[in-house]
C-alpha cells in the first residue's frame, strides 16, 4: 500500500527530506483536509513531516476540474497553496488548460482512493512507532494527530 501511495498523485507539502511523510486522500472542498493541513502546520513548518496530498476528487461536481487544476499547474505546490489560502471563498479557480492536463491523475487517485477502501476524506496514512503503516478517516482527534507526527519531534 506504501508503494502505491509514493507512485500516486501528490503534492508535497514540507521539507523533502522531513524524517516524517504521511499521504492524506485530499478532495479541494473537504473542509476536513483544510483542517487537517492546519493541524499539521507547526510539524511541516518545523520541517519534521511532509504530507503529500493525494488529490481527488470525490466530495462536489467541482471537485475534480479544481484538483485537477491543482494537479496539471505549472506549479502544482503554489496551486494547492492558492486553493489552502481561498478555501473559505470557494478554493481556487479552474484554470482550463491544467484541469485537462491534470484529470488523468486525479481519476487515477480516485480509483485509488476506491481500491484500498477509503470511503471519506482525508483518508490519512502514515508508519506508526514501530514502523507499521496506519490509516485513519477524517479528522483526526488530537491524540491521533500526535501518534502521527510520532516520529517527528513537537515543534
Amino acid at each position: 500500500t506504501w508503494a502505491e501511495l509514493a507512485s500516486s498523485h501528490w503534492v508535497a507539502d514540507g521539507d523533502n527530506s522531513a524524517p516524517t511523510t504521511i499521504y492524506a486522500f485530499y478532495d479541494p472542498n473537504c473542509p476536513y483536509c483544510q483542517a487537517f493541513r492546519e493541524a499539521a502546520t507547526p510539524w511541516i513548518q518545523s520541517g519534521q513531516v511532509q504530507l503529500r496530498h493525494i488529490l481527488v476528487g470525490v466530495l462536489t461536481p467541482s471537485s475534480l476540474p479544481k484538483a485537477a487544476t491543482i494537479l496539471g499547474a505549472v506549479n502544482p505546490h503554489t496551486a494547492y497553496m492558492q486553493n489552502v489560502a481561498q478555501h473559505k471563498h470557494g478554493g481556487i479557480a479552474v484554470q482550463e488548460s491544467a484541469r485537462i492536463r491534470g484529470e488523468p491523475q486525479v481519476q487515477a487517485n480516485n480509483q485509488l482512493m476506491q481500491k484500498l477502501g477509503v470511503p471519506a476524506t482525508p483518508g490519512i496514512f502514515y508508519k506508526d512507532a514501530e514502523g507499521k503503516l496506519q490509516r485513519h478517516l477524517g479528522m483526526p482527534p488530537t491524540h491521533t494527530l500526535n501518534l502521527m507526527m510520532e516520529g517527528a519531534a513537537k515543534p
